[in-house]
């Protein structure tokens, strides 16, 4: 049973990982669109 809850809260925080990291990325996007020296590279969605 502790494996099941760690196991769920390890994908919690993965999935929050991979939200802001999405907000990084159109943050650097409109970034990008607005100046020309953006660092990093710009994924379209």
């Amino acid at each position: 049973m502790e494996n099941l809850k760690k196991e769920k809260k390890e994908n919690i925080l993965e999935r929050i990982l991979v939200k802001i990291s999405k907000k990084i990325v159109k943050a650097s996007c409109s970034c990008c669109s607005e100046k020309k020296n953006c660092k990093g590279k710009c994924n379209t969605e």
